[in-house]
């Protein structure tokens, strides 16, 4: 079994690390993944719109209901990076499924309406115009 050596002058292959160089690295990483992951949210994922078609069985509820569809639209986040063209085709992807209803489930916009509530009202209404596109049989509801 060999023995390791004490001896400073014999070559070593780990590489060391100090602190310095391991902060330096771990920065780099997490600067890295903190802007790719800005790019992937801010570049891809606002022209992703995901339909999904799910059938739900609810015993007892009637045969009125039999075929009823809502389409269900949430988060927009308005702003930077999702902007009106966004918002326009998830409308008219909404439009085509022919909904009896539409349901809104929030976060409209990224700004927060705080504060100045006239401005943050003035920063939702292209998203407010965009979204008076939608159609349906019984109408749209939404929460705010």
């Amino acid at each position: 079994m060999a023995v390791p050596s004490l001896d400073e002058s014999q070559p070593q292959t780990a590489a060391r690390f100090n602190r310095r160089t391991f902060l330096r690295r771990a920065s780099l990483l997490t600067g890295t993944a903190a802007l790719g992951l800005a790019g992937y949210s801010g570049l891809i994922e606002t022209n992703e719109i995901e339909v999904r078609k799910l059938d739900i069985r609810v015993h007892r509820l009637g045969e009125a209901f039999d075929g009823f569809k809502i389409a269900l639209l949430s988060d927009f986040h308005y702003g930077p990076y999702t902007g009106e063209r966004e918002i326009s085709s998830a409308v008219q992807k909404a439009n085509a499924l022919q909904p009896d209803v539409i349901a809104l489930l929030g976060d409209f916009v990224s700004e927060p309406l705080e504060g100045n509530k006239r401005s943050g009202a003035k920063k939702a209404e292209p998203c407010a115009k965009v979204l008076s596109g939608l159609r349906s049989r019984l109408g749209s509801f939404a929460v705010l």
